[in-house]
């Protein structure tokens, strides 16, 4: 007799509000920390209150599962943050996942697939003709699921040149 593993409870892609600020920060201090990413707490929580109050800029969503007993709320697992912007090359608007976070704990789950597919869809019913997202040349885990979710390394890199002392913790401006 073969034995399956149960499938793992839906996902489910919650908008976030402001009341939900401290566990997001909690969250992007562990995605910092594990990409290296400096974290400056008061940038950081500045720029996601300016986000949350500004959704035409992209959306801040809470990965929520449901909890073990249904009296329970969901557990939040997790986070993404989807910025909009507009591509002529793509022939429209076009979303960037610019963070993508799942709690170590609840890992190798299949969330991250199924956090994914929400976001997917979520463009699509916002209109988004692309879906891009970066990931870090190493994180070889992260760059297969990507490719089995149909993300194409399309041979270029992303560049940054930070126009603020602000931007990515860059103490310096750039000239």
């Amino acid at each position: 007799m073969c034995s399956t593993a149960a499938p793992s409870p839906a996902l489910q892609l919650v908008p976030a509000a402001k009341r939900d600020r401290g566990p997001l920060l909690q969250f992007i201090a562990q995605l910092y920390d594990h990409e290296t990413i400096p974290f400056d707490g008061d940038r950081v929580g500045d720029s996601l209150d300016h986000l949350l109050q500004s959704p035409h800029w992209g959306s801040v969503f809470l990965l929520q599962r449901p909890a073990d007993n249904p009296a329970d709320p969901p557990i939040t697992v997790g986070y993404s943050i989807v910025a909009y912007l507009y591509s002529l090359e793509f022939g429209g608007r076009v979303a960037l996942i610019d963070e993508l976070w799942i709690d170590p704990n609840w890992r190798g789950q299949g969330l991250g697939r199924q956090a994914l597919e929400r976001i997917e869809q979520d463009c699509r019913d916002r209109a988004i003709v692309a879906l891009r997202l970066e990931v870090g040349r190493t994180n070889q885990t992260a760059r297969a699921l990507y490719q089995r979710m149909g993300f194409q390394d399309l041979d270029r890199d992303f560049w940054t040149k930070p126009l603020s002392p602000a931007a990515i913790g860059d103490p310096t401006p750039s000239h």
